[in-house]
């Protein structure tokens, strides 16, 4: 949105006291003018609603439905990932759970509208919040589970590596192959 911002990053326990007696300390927050919005997805669909060009070109249905199926991957990879019990039951369970958001996202994917994103040939707010959670299940997934998509999903890969090579995505820090070990928080 190339809008002009200033961040204040706060320790979890030096947030400032209006944000934890109002807001419950929610992070992250945006105040805007006298606005202020906590929690990522609200924050991003007040940008997207406040400030044109909006993300979300697609009709209602169509993103609805992306929403729906993108949702619970990351989740499901969050805790595969966390588990150190590799090996066990649970371990296995977890990777059931993430192999079906997957399989799920896959069947999706594979109905979408023709075009590199979720909804068509536009990026939407499901594609803002998927994409880097794919990322991160591809480079921390692949460091600590040894874990790759699969080859059958290839809806997921085709819409992996279109998005990925968009200059959109590829412009992001995290996609230039910027150390980020070494990037400020």
């Amino acid at each position: 949105k190339n809008l002009p911002l200033d961040i204040e990053p706060h320790a979890p326990n030096a947030k400032p006291a209006w944000l934890v007696e109002q807001h419950e300390g929610k992070m992250p927050c945006l105040v805007d003018a006298s606005r202020v919005v906590t929690e990522s997805r609200d924050i991003a669909n007040y940008l997207d609603q406040s400030y044109p060009p909006a993300l979300s070109l697609s009709s209602s249905l169509d993103l609805q439905a992306a929403e729906e199926a993108a949702k619970p991957v990351f989740m499901a990879f969050a805790r595969y990932c966390k588990s150190i019990e590799g090996g066990t039951e649970q371990d296995t369970e977890l990777k059931k759970a993430l192999l079906l958001a997957l399989c799920t996202l896959d069947a999706a994917l594979s109905k979408a509208p023709a075009g590199q994103f979720l909804c068509g040939s536009q990026p939407s707010m499901a594609d803002c919040f998927l994409l880097p959670a794919l990322y991160h299940m591809q480079v921390a997934g692949k460091a600590f589970k040894d874990f790759d998509v699969p080859v059958q999903f290839d809806s997921l890969r085709q819409y992996m590596d279109g998005a990925f090579a968009t200059p959109l995505f590829s412009s992001c820090w995290f996609a230039s192959g910027v150390d980020s070990s070494s990037a400020n928080a």
